[in-house]
């Protein structure tokens, strides 16, 4: 690159050169033609004055001589001129060589790229800049600029061609839209000529889109323009809707103004709506749903008449039965009866608030794996009917403490393991598994399944699940009973708590559903800690349960706890395994073991360990059931299943701990005794009263009456106070509940301000609640009444009382 710089350089210089001598040669020879011309005419000057021929003959001499030297400088002349042209010419021509040829060829790909030719045709003139590129000089700088400007010119082509593709792809997309859209669109620019049309419309016509397209509305042989009211009457009239009938259906115009980026008008849309059709369609929908309607009712009625026949004709047996036996046994299924009858009740409250947009959910801090304790403990009973397997598998990684609405999110998995104890066969399995998929920011994502191996759904009767009065298919209610309004409420809890739930099934093979919502993780958790006055590696616990599942169970929990554990499947290996070592400290034993049943085995263990093992027996029977039994094989506790890790990691503690009551599992004849505690009932109905006073009456409490809110104020304010507990009622005459509330807590007695008020009615509503609250009330139960929970809230608050009595500080 260098020689090619130096070159140039010579090259210049050298004809800078010949042009300098050519031009001192020039002007030399110039000099010389005019002196030689003075010469000439001095000489002929001189011949003519001078007659002397010696003199004469010197000058002719002196005038050949300059003659001859002239001659001999013009011919110098002539040559320097000569070579100098000749010089010129080369350079000139190789100086084009290097200047002329790359502009050229510059010009030309610059003309070839203008007609977007291809690079391909420019093979030639690219060659002829590459061996000028990069030389420094002011053609190599153009040519730098030129690679440049043609490197922009086609990444710029290119982002052209992908956003070109990329507009050609949404406009083959959006005409797909329209093109499925089976209803008939046009636009139309703004003298009424069609502009586009849908496939819809090609159909409408019987016409080719190609022969509308150009051509105005009113020269087409279309139904549309063949009356008054047609588009371009409508839009000259500036209406937005024409009519018109064909083949006996009336149909409706829609028309739209379309807008450019301006603002202003640039065509008109037209949307051809079929108006029979779509009444027939509406028709149709309606007759649909009251049939659906009609059959909900149907099935409500006989959902409804059916528990209800069994309350009245078990209070008729009741009534008449002599044998004590007997009488429980009918009160038993009257209580089985009321409470199959109060959740139909609670499911059409439930589906009433989501018609009317009042569902609404309550989110607090609980305690996720006791949530799910109590749908197994609710669904229990049910399973052991059926002779059914039940089990249960908590993710150890989901946090104890979330914060949602438990109460709801339980009655989305009561229902889905009610339906599929439904329609599971006797002997069948039901699996209940709970996983962390995820935890982000505070923010837990569980899945919850409930599977069954029962009879299955079949694929085109998936989608009516989750519809309000639909069943799988119309039999179903008849021969597995059911309201069909679980599966709907249940996915709209689902869908409020912002999560998901599907189904997969199989016929013949079973179902499984599945919730996926996301709850924070709650506060304060408490780890659970083991008794450090233990020596837990000298812990070691025995399992024996023909099930893997629950063997496995056990597997996980001991580990988790870092307690030795050791497990069978049966009576005989167990005690194969105990007779080569029997230094065991817990022993947990299924009741129903093949061959000997866990009693026996119990008892066996307890002759030869005597006091120095604990023995549990777990069972999906009721403990009232095998209680005899248990109690004479000496078996020191009872657990029901399905098994929770929580309850395992509580027993093991409570047995191994120093206060350590072999029998505080045995302690259900234990009641509360409320001696001194004082009761103000407000309640209207008589029967309710009596309901109360019957349940608290062996709590040894006081318990005092008021038929509405005046009556309640009035012996509130004569007692000064004297009442520990308030039970209200809500609707009553005279005064409610609410005002009674607000009027007890105005009062300038003792008490008002501090005595637990405590709302006891029907109105069972999230907003119902809420307003108890606002008025100042401490909470809320809901009737008909719940033994358990009436029982809590008095527990409570007589614990609370005696805690201030004895001056200690409240928790």
């Amino acid at each position: 690159m260098k020689k090619m710089k130096l070159s140039m350089k010579l090259l210049l210089s050298f004809l800078l050169m010949i042009f300098l001598i050519t031009q001192i040669f020039m002007f030399g020879y110039v000099g010389m033609l005019r002196l030689n011309q003075i010469t000439d005419k001095m000489y002929d000057d001189f011949i003519a004055t001078v007659s002397d021929q010696a003199v004469l003959q010197v000058a002719l001499d002196n005038k050949i001589l300059s003659d001859h030297y002239f001659g001999i400088i013009t011919t110098v002349f002539i040559i320097v001129v000569f070579i100098s042209v000749v010089a010129g010419i080369i350079i000139v021509s190789y100086l084009s060589g290097i200047i002329s040829k790359p502009i050229t060829a510059l010009s030309n790909i610059i003309q070839k790229a203008s007609m977007n030719n291809d690079t391909v045709d420019a093979v030639e003139e690219l060659e002829v800049l590459e061996r000028f590129r990069g030389d420094g000089n002011e053609i190599s700088k153009l040519i730098t600029h030129f690679d440049e400007f043609r490197s922009y010119k086609n990444a710029m082509e290119a982002e052209v061609e992908k956003q070109n593709r990329k507009l050609l792809e949404q406009s083959h997309w959006y005409m797909s839209i329209l093109d499925a859209t089976p209803l008939p669109i046009t636009v139309t620019d703004l003298d009424m000529n069609w502009s586009f049309v849908n496939k819809a419309v090609e159909d409408f016509l019987d016409m080719k889109r190609e022969d509308m397209i150009g051509l105005p509305c009113s020269n087409l042989n279309a139904p549309i323009c063949n009356t008054d009211d047609c588009s371009i009457a409508c839009v000259k009239r500036g209406l937005k809707q024409a009519f018109f009938t064909r083949r006996g259906s009336s149909y409706q115009v829609d028309i739209e103004i379309l807008e450019d980026m301006k603002g202003e008008t640039a065509g008109y849309i037209e949307v051809v709506q079929d108006v029979t059709l779509v009444e027939t369609l509406a028709k149709q929908k309606a007759e649909a749903e009251s049939q659906a309607k009609s059959r909900f009712l149907a099935t409500m009625s006989h959902e409804i008449r059916t528990p209800m026949n069994a309350v009245i004709g078990m209070t008729t047996i009741g009534k008449l039965a002599d044998d004590f036996q007997k009488k429980n046994d009918a009160f038993d299924k009257i209580e089985v009866a009321s409470k199959h009858l109060l959740a139909i009740i609670n499911d059409i409250l439930d589906f009433s608030k989501i018609e009317s947009g009042k569902f609404e959910l309550s989110n607090t801090c609980f305690d996720f794996e006791k949530m799910l304790q109590k749908v197994a403990d609710i669904i229990n009973l049910r399973v052991d009917e059926r002779r059914q397997k039940f089990y249960v598998n908590i993710c150890n990684k989901i946090p104890r403490l979330l914060v949602g609405d438990d109460q709801r999110l339980s009655q989305v998995i009561t229902n889905l393991l009610a339906n599929a104890v439904k329609f599971t066969p006797e002997e069948g399995t039901i699996r209940l598994e709970a996983q962390l998929i995820a935890e982000e920011n505070g923010v837990c994502h569980i899945q919850i399944s409930v599977e069954d191996t029962g009879i299955g759904i079949v694929g085109g009767q998936k989608e009516r699940l989750f519809k309000a009065f639909e069943q799988a298919e119309s039999g179903t209610s008849r021969a597995y009973g059911g309201t069909g309004l679980g599966l709907p409420i249940s996915k709209h809890i689902i869908d409020l708590m912002g999560g998901d739930i599907w189904m997969e099934s199989e016929p013949g093979k079973g179902t499984k559903f599945t919730i996926a919502v996301s709850l924070e993780r709650g506060t304060d958790e408490k780890k659970r800690k083991l008794d450090e006055n233990v020596n837990w590696d000298n812990v070691r616990i025995f399992v024996v349960d023909d099930e893997p599942e629950i063997r496995e169970f056990f597997t996980v929990v001991s580990e988790e706890l870092g307690i030795f554990c050791t497990v069978s499947a049966n009576a005989e290996e167990a005690l194969e395994i105990l007779e080569e070592n029997d230094d065991y400290s817990i022993y947990f034993i299924d009741w129903k073991l093949p061959g000997l049943n866990g009693c026996e085995l119990a008892r066996l263990i307890q002759d030869k360990a005597g006091q120095n093992s604990i023995v549990i027996i777990f069972s999906s029977i009721d403990w009232s059931v095998i209680e005899d039994e248990a109690r004479e094989a000496k078996v020191d506790k009872f657990l029901p299943k399905p098994l929770f890790p929580s309850v395992i990691y509580d027993i093991i503690n409570e047995c191994m701990g120093k206060e350590n009551d072999a029998n505080q599992g045995f302690s259900s004849d234990y009641t509360d005794d409320f001696s001194g505690f004082k009761i103000l009932l407000v309640e209207d109905i008589e029967i309710n009263r009596e309901i109360v006073q019957s349940l608290l009456e062996p709590t040894g409490l006081t318990l005092e009456y008021a038929e509405n809110g005046v009556y309640a104020v009035d012996m509130f304010t004569a007692a000064a106070g004297n009442y520990d507990m308030i039970l209200m009622d809500l609707q009553m005459p005279e005064m409610d509940g609410y005002e009674a509330t607000l009027k007890i807590r105005a009062l300038d007695v003792p008490n008002a301000k501090t005595v637990p008020i405590v709302a006891m009615t029907a109105n069972v509503f999230l907003e119902d609640i809420e307003k108890c609250l606002e008025v100042g009330m401490n909470g809320h139960m809901g009737k008909p009444i719940n033994i358990d929970e009436l029982f809590n809230q008095v527990r409570r608050y007589y614990l609370l009382l005696r805690q201030l009595n004895h001056g200690q500080k409240l928790s």
